[in-house]
């Protein structure tokens, strides 16, 4: 093998690690990612009741600085405490974050987005005449209705 060829190889080698890191790299932060948007599972359990702390967080929906009118309305649906999806989602929500979060079914996901953009609207003092307010696409009919359920019910 010539030099030349030598030096082309360990070129490749080098680029070829080097892409591998970044592979490396992407996967340690979307592990993170990961990690910072997990719920708690729960450890050993042979029941599929999780007990209260396991599933809710320490947050109150009173302690979220929501208005009269939605307080009343989680009040009246019998929430005290936010799950863990809900304490996690809901304040960034509130202050116009972008949020992806991931949760198990009957975890309070429907809730974690409805509240706040309910809560959004209010604080807007937005009304029917001016136009569409909220946008939200389900990819089944039974989603769908469920999202209509919980507007109404917060509204």
């Amino acid at each position: 093998m010539s030099d030349a060829q030598v030096s082309e190889n360990n070129e490749k080698r080098s680029r070829k690690n080097s892409k591998v890191s970044e592979v490396d790299d992407l996967n340690e932060k979307e592990k993170q990612a990961e990690m910072v948007m997990a719920t708690d599972e729960p450890s050993n359990s042979t029941s599929k009741e999780l007990k209260d702390d396991q599933y809710f967080s320490q947050i109150k929906f009173k302690d979220l600085n929501l208005s009269e009118q939605s307080q009343k309305a989680v009040d009246g649906l019998g929430f005290t405490t936010c799950s863990e999806i809900q304490a996690r989602a809901i304040p960034h929500i509130l202050n116009g974050r972008d949020v992806l979060g991931a949760a198990k079914t009957g975890s309070g996901k429907t809730l974690a987005y409805m509240l706040p953009a309910v809560e959004l609207l209010r604080k807007a003092h937005f009304s029917p005449k001016n136009g569409t307010g909220v946008l939200i696409i389900a990819p089944t009919r039974e989603l769908a209705m469920q999202n209509y359920k919980w507007a109404r019910d917060l509204l």
